[in-house]
């Protein structure tokens, strides 16, 4: 079976490269990326404050569909004892922000 060695070796040259390139990500680009953004400046939070970001999507699963809810960015900040919550609709419109833990940010309520 030499003949296939040719095409097993391209075909993972041609898997490897975009990988090793960047061009593929694993796992799924999440909503709101964007909008959680948008609303931290509208928070006044200093994006260079901002340490990680993680968004969950909230659904309901019905018989034949899954019907998105809303999203909750968790967003850990520098020197701060807790998280930053920004709640938004199914569309990512902003819905309420609080903090949580011992993370006091101004003009924001604490959970």
């Amino acid at each position: 079976m030499p003949h296939r060695r040719p095409f097993l070796r391209t075909f993972l040259v041609l898997l490897a490269s975009p990988l090793l390139c960047g061009f593929i990500t694993f796992g799924v680009d999440r909503p709101c990326q964007r909008e959680t953004l948008t609303h931290l400046d509208g928070l006044k939070v200093e994006r260079d404050r901002v340490k990680k970001i993680h968004i969950r999507s909230h659904q309901q699963a019905g018989r034949s569909t899954t019907r998105t809810l809303g999203h909750r960015a968790w967003v850990q900040l520098k020197g701060c004892d807790g998280d930053l919550v920004i709640e938004m609709r199914r569309f990512c419109e902003f819905k309420q922000a609080y903090t949580t833990r011992n993370c006091r940010l101004p003009n924001i309520p604490k959970a």
